[in-house]
């Protein structure tokens, strides 16, 4: 038999996760409704988060407040190990996260930034950036940016080589990193790499009829996608000629010169197939690419199940690309 279907390890985990959610909404949010989906992720994300391991190597700090391009104040937090100093030489990641442009925030992924420093050694920065539509494009993307410089600007106090600053991203934190690396690669900022996990790279991908054989196993559906990326980008934003590209780093077309590329998704994820023709570009324009496609995974899948064996191979291979720059 052919065809596209759950990965039989994820498969039999996916059931004890569905019993840690309960029941699901008697209806599903309507196009455009971002409260509901807001309140439901935010409600959800703690109770996935609580399946990882728990982490007592790390430390998470508020640095300080960043001003962003408009005066704005950005919250930026630090995760390290515990009681190690830096020698000067050290990496960091400058991390962007996920929630559909909408959601989600800093202190409820500290679980999942924790999990990565501690299995990597590298300190993470994170950026409670302003959501959408509250504050719609660009602000978002420019309040990751400001993070970013500043990490940059400020690498000697934090023990960090300037030259190994990297920026990771989750979902639409994806975009917002591969975004910032546009942005970086523009404002003549330094960048050693940048890490697109399942990211939401292109705006114009939020046709119903797209992607037949995945909505089934949709955990981002395109209704979610319509929703956050009008939220951010505002109605009508997939009929335009032009797009910034920081914005929607798909309608990029001078993929030249921009940090080296680590992208992943999940083969069943609606992202998957923006997210391999964006490596592409990048690859064809000369630069650096490692790309990992998931078979028989959705979106978040290694959130939803962090202990089975296509989570674990997808976070040794994020750990090792990590380290190394």
């Amino acid at each position: 038999m052919t065809g596209l279907k759950l990965d039989p390890d994820y498969a039999e985990a996916l059931e004890k996760t569905l019993s840690l959610l309960g029941d699901k909404p008697a209806v599903t949010p309507k196009v455009g409704d971002v409260e509901a989906r807001r309140t439901a992720t935010n409600r959800s994300w703690p109770i996935l988060v609580s399946q990882l391991p728990p982490t007592l190597d790390v430390e998470k700090t508020h640095v300080g407040n960043v001003k962003s391009y408009d005066g704005y104040e950005v919250p930026l937090y630090r995760f390290a190990k515990k009681g190690e100093s830096q020698s000067g030489s050290a990496p960091a990641i400058v991390y962007t996260h996920g929630g559909g442009y909408i959601g989600l925030s800093v202190e409820l992924f500290s679980p999942v930034l924790a999990e990565y420093v501690s299995m990597s050694g590298v300190q993470i920065f994170a950026m409670d950036y302003r959501l959408s539509p509250e504050h719609s494009f660009p602000a978002p993307l420019e309040d990751c940016y400001a993070g970013l410089q500043y990490v940059h600007e400020n690498a000697t106090q934090f023990g960090i080589d300037p030259e190994r600053i990297a920026i990771m991203g989750e979902s639409a934190g994806g975009g917002l990193c591969a975004g910032a690396a546009i942005l970086a690669r523009n404002r003549g900022l330094k960048l050693a790499k940048q890490l697109v996990i399942n990211g939401s790279l292109d705006d114009r991908n939020i046709k119903p009829k797209s992607f037949p054989e995945l909505q089934r196993f949709a955990t981002c559906s395109i209704e979610d996608n319509i929703t956050c990326w009008d939220a951010y980008l505002g109605p009508g934003h997939e009929f335009k000629n032009y797009i910034a590209p920081p914005a929607a780093p798909a309608r990029l077309e001078n993929m030249s010169e921009l940090a080296p590329l680590y992208l992943d998704v999940g083969a069943l994820d609606i992202y998957r197939d923006e997210g391999i023709q964006y490596a592409m570009k990048v690859a064809k324009a000369g630069v650096e690419v490692e790309l990992h496609v998931y078979p028989g995974v959705p979106h978040s899948f290694e959130i939803l199940c962090p202990r089975t064996k296509m989570a674990k191979l997808a976070m040794q291979n994020r750990v090792r690309a990590m380290g190394s720059f």
